[in-house]
């Protein structure tokens, strides 16, 4: 069973961020809230943990993990360059609920991203979850705290017990603002894909960057 530590969502409880900095830097897993849902994280650099998320939810390899960023330079770490027309959306929508699918730079584990050449990428627009990601420094592999196929929690409440059991530590942050997984954009081809649908629509998009997306 996870520690189950209480944050407020505003003025985040430095016990609780630090706690959870430090089971992720030893190869842990931990809940975190965020702008969209709840999400489970661990070191993307680190395969058994990464393979242990994969486990907890039942989510296949190959479908690869979204990476969280605390800020913008550590893309650095993952792509290669970020084009004027990208800049601009994260201008408007990082930090918040928009996942960007970059081509990735090799460094980045093919066990993350489920062996593709691209990797997915989000700035949450959560107190909780910015204070421990810039408490760690580094991305963190990600993806919702729910067993595959079940829906997304917005609390603790709704999480499953199996996936409290299978963490190391819970943060509970309250009730998530958005409670929708993220919009997913595929920027990493000539024409622009919207993968999933989330708060940020397709119409809203096109309108920033003047170009029509698929």
């Amino acid at each position: 069973m996870a520690d189950i530590l209480q944050s407020d969502p505003v003025h985040p409880s430095k016990e609780a961020v630090v706690a959870a900095a430090l089971v992720v830097k030893a190869g842990g897993l931990a809940v975190l809230p965020t702008d969209t849902v709840y999400g489970l994280v661990a070191d993307f650099k680190n395969p058994a943990a990464v393979e242990r998320l994969y486990g907890l939810k039942g989510r296949p390899d190959i479908k690869g993990l979204p990476l969280l960023v605390g800020d913008r330079s550590q893309l650095n770490l993952l792509v290669a360059g970020v084009p004027d027309e990208i800049s601009l959306l994260m201008d408007m929508y990082w930090p918040g609920p928009l996942t960007i699918v970059f081509n990735k730079k090799p460094e980045v584990p093919d066990l993350v991203t489920g062996g593709l050449p691209t990797v997915a990428v989000r700035q949450p627009g959560y107190v909780v979850a910015q204070a421990v990601l810039q408490e760690i420094g580094m991305p963190l592999a990600s993806s919702s705290a729910n067993l595959s196929g079940e829906r997304a929690p917005r609390s603790v409440a709704e999480m499953a017990p199996e996936v409290i059991e299978g963490a190391d530590i819970v943060v509970d942050g309250g009730v998530c603002p958005h409670g929708i997984p993220s919009t997913i954009l595929d920027v990493s081809g000539a024409e622009w894909r919207i993968l999933r649908q989330g708060n940020i629509t397709r119409e809203a998009i096109e309108t920033a960057v003047g170009r029509v997306i698929e």
